[in-house]
């Protein structure tokens, strides 16, 4: 069973969009490997539209906060790393909202979902559900070229 992790909205797009490279938490994990990203029901707070509007603007962000995906498995990735948050590279600084006392999770060879699939997500890092064939293998090409490809409908 591939483990998944829930993330706030816009956070979880820009991470399916191949722009946000780490994730943060305030706890590690020494978990490598295929992790589903999954959007949360939620948003990450008062100011996520505002901070969606000035990402989609920028052209970071594929769509307005209203039309982001919620309470859905959008994207598949390797989780490679993990290392303190002051660590991140500063042109990640913008995906994200960084405490000096988290952990950054570095995400390589995101494959987005051809279409969200509708997922109760949960706290931590947790067992997710089996994803079709043709993610599977989208994902199984990425672990052996280690280059993102696009899954196949």
């Amino acid at each position: 069973m591939t483990k998944a992790l829930t993330v706030t909205q816009p956070f979880a797009s820009l991470i399916a969009a191949g722009v946000k490279q780490f994730e943060t938490r305030s706890w590690s994990t020494n978990y490598r490997g295929l992790v589903l990203i999954h959007a949360a029901k939620n948003i990450w707070g008062n100011d996520s539209v505002r901070y969606a509007a000035e990402l989609h603007r920028a052209g970071l962000l594929p769509a307005k906060m209203s039309k982001l995906p919620r309470g859905a498995i959008i994207a598949i990735a390797q989780l490679v790393d993990v290392i303190p948050s002051d660590l991140v590279p500063s042109d990640q600084l913008l995906t994200g909202p960084w405490s000096p006392a988290a952990y950054a999770w570095r995400l390589e060879a995101v494959v987005a979902l051809p279409e969200p699939l509708p997922w109760r997500g949960r706290l931590s890092l947790w067992d997710g559900p089996d994803v079709d064939a043709a993610v599977h293998a989208a994902v199984a090409g990425v672990t052996a070229g280690g280059a993102a490809l696009e899954a196949q409908p």
